[in-house]
């Protein structure tokens, strides 16, 4: 417990640094190196033999597509295609020589999996960024997902009687799952009173309260996903990066469904502030 208190104190703080004091380019580059790391996790989760040619494939691919979701518009999407030209013809090249195309497609699949969960959880935190205040929105979607996390947590050791989903992850509490949703009602009150500088004189937005429980249930979807990854193959960790935490992905796994929602919400709601 006091190493994962610890080790989640030095994220806060680093987060925080590279929130408020981080270029966009320095930004950009955690990401897209926070994405390598996950998506090498997620390799060594389902294949067995390691294969380097294979990790920067992926890893390029999800690179040029982070830069794509980012970009925008019509060259994002043509950069997006582009990408999937380059992995097809990547794929068509590694297996030319061998007969088993069975194995392949099921390795295609697996390598497809991992790409669309890692875009999925990091693709869409630049383009937040990049947004009008949106360091602010950032800052509004760790507490939902990882504030939600944390109180899921502590609540659901302390007060968990009744399994969310015993066969995927024995320790989650339906106890904890509510706890999660009430965090993320509270603390969005908390960043938009104590924290933004853009307040309107109509108080925090009906639309905030709406949605910030629909994001903490799609992190906690995230997470149980995940868990369901790590169950398939029998290993409790992705990885152990983060001491008392496990791997990234352990970590950030919430973001996998909630960070692209999240874009279009602040996209469709707060697009003219």
């Amino acid at each position: 417990m006091k190493q994962r208190i610890i080790t989640g104190l030095v994220l806060l703080a680093l987060f925080l640094l590279l929130l408020f004091k981080g270029s966009t380019s320095i930004v950009l580059a955690v990401v897209i190196s926070l994405a390598t790391l996950a998506y090498v996790e997620f390799d060594r989760l389902f294949f067995r033999v390691e294969s380097a040619s294979r990790r920067f494939r992926m890893a390029l691919l999800i690179a040029l597509s982070i830069l794509a979701i980012r970009q925008g518009g019509v060259w994002g999407w043509i950069f997006l295609w582009g990408s999937f030209v380059f992995y097809c013809v990547a794929q068509i090249l590694y297996w030319r020589d061998q007969s088993d195309t069975e194995s392949a497609v099921r390795a295609i699949a697996l390598e497809w999996l991992g790409y669309t969960y890692v875009v999925g959880l990091c693709g869409f935190l630049t383009p937040i960024v990049d947004l009008p205040h949106g360091r602010y929105f950032l800052l509004l979607l760790a507490l939902i997902v990882f504030g939600g996390d944390t109180a899921a947590y502590f609540v659901g050791s302390r007060f968990g009687k009744h399994p969310l989903a015993p066969n995927i992850s024995p320790k989650k509490s339906w106890e904890g799952s509510i706890a999660a949703i009430i965090a993320s009602i509270l603390l969005p009150c908390a960043w938009y009173y104590w924290v933004i500088d853009f307040r309107t004189e109509s108080g925090i937005p009906w639309h905030l309260l709406a949605i910030a429980p629909a994001i903490s249930v799609l992190a906690q979807v995230g997470d149980l996903f995940e868990s369901l990854l790590k169950r398939s193959q029998s290993i409790k960790d992705s990885g152990s990066f983060l001491p008392g935490h496990g791997g990234l992905l352990d970590r950030v796994d919430g973001l996998a469904l909630a960070s692209p929602f999240f874009y279009g919400y602040l996209l469709k709601f707060w697009g003219t502030i």
